[in-house]
């Protein structure tokens, strides 16, 4: 980014200076996993942290082995841009959310197919998330719901006009009794809220309109007791729950974030920037720990960091790592036991 837009850098510079950016430790990419020909728009870690699961808008949903960043099967080949993949709690099964509307399901062990929704949602899926213990599996989708499926049938067990808009991002909350969603814009229509949403019955319980655009992702701290937003205004964001008040804003400037993410202890709060960047803060106090990769990096020999902005980011389960995924076609890992 930096050698095609210098102005754009020379401008971050100062803002990171004037914020203190600059003063934080820069980390560089441990692993750098290669095969993807296009944007990879999701990334995750399986539950044992034995694998990394992405997918891309080259049609490919990708199985990396986590240790050593070598490629263990491509699981989908070819069929439509994948903006979503999630790995169930017990680890046996990945879903997936694509443009073309379909969620599917396929077993981790062999990459074979377990299920097929094509029917489910009339436009894009943008996001698929496993409740905590397995039981349901929900989607967010650009025809402005959001549904809640049962995973042992695959039937409709809930369908929330969840927005006016968009529907972009998706979170159940740790004890799986709550439901996050983010709202975001299409040509037609335009609704960039948060709402949160009780499970068992569908019902929203509160709706907050912060975000000056599109809201790309959230987390739940790992309490439940927070909830962290990024949108395409700038801004990260923590939220108290169930009230959705403001706690605190961790950034605010001219540059998109894509993605965001919680730690496992509840310690850091991690965001994927449009500069190539990811900065990492302390969830409690909201200062700058660690910024990872970016065009003001500090040049080391090989390949840093991304060189897109960042579209997703996931912590290992035991917090020691970190997966992020480009508009670089890459992925990377990042080894944080430093912080």
């Amino acid at each position: 980014m930096c050698a095609k837009n210098w102005f754009v850098c020379t401008v971050l510079l100062a803002t990171l200076f004037s914020l203190g950016a600059l003063s934080a430790p820069v980390l560089s990419a441990d692993q750098i996993m290669d095969g993807h020909r296009s944007y990879v728009y999701s990334a995750a870690f399986s539950p044992d942290g034995q694998y990394v699961a992405t997918g891309a808008w080259d049609g490919t949903v990708r199985l990396w082995n986590a240790h050593t960043g070598e490629l263990v099967r491509v699981v989908q080949d070819g069929w439509s841009w994948v903006h979503s993949v999630t790995f169930s709690p017990d680890g046996e099964y990945l879903a997936t959310g694509s443009r073309n509307g379909a969620i599917r399901i396929w077993r981790v062990s062999d990459g074979s197919e377990r299920q097929a929704i094509y029917s489910g949602h009339t436009k894009a899926v943008n996001w698929v998330a496993f409740s905590p213990n397995g039981g349901l599996l929900a989607s967010a989708s650009d025809d402005g719901t959001v549904k809640l499926w049962r995973t042992d049938n695959w039937t409709t067990v809930q369908t929330m006009a969840a927005h006016e808009g968009p529907v972009t991002a998706l979170a159940f909350s740790p004890d799986g009794e709550l439901l996050a969603s983010g709202g975001g814009k299409d040509q037609e229509r335009s609704d960039t809220t948060i709402r949160l949403w009780e499970v068992s019955t569908g019902q929203q319980l509160r709706r907050v309109a912060r975000h000056g655009a599109t809201v790309r992702a959230l987390a739940f701290s790992p309490d439940g007791t927070k909830l962290a937003s990024s949108a395409l205004d700038g801004s990260t964001r923590l939220w108290a729950v169930p009230s959705l008040d403001s706690i605190r804003i961790l950034s605010r400037d001219f540059l998109r974030i894509y993605a965001v993410d919680y730690s496992p202890d509840g310690r850091w709060v991690a965001a994927g920037r449009q500069d190539s960047s990811i900065h990492i803060w302390d969830a409690e106090s909201g200062e700058l720990r660690a910024v990872l990769g970016g065009c003001h990096q500090r040049r080391a020999p090989g390949v840093d960091g991304h060189t897109g902005g960042v579209l997703a980011v996931a912590f290992s389960p035991d917090g020691t790592r970190m997966v992020t995924s480009s508009a670089d076609s890459r992925v990377m890992l990042w080894d944080l036991s430093g912080l």
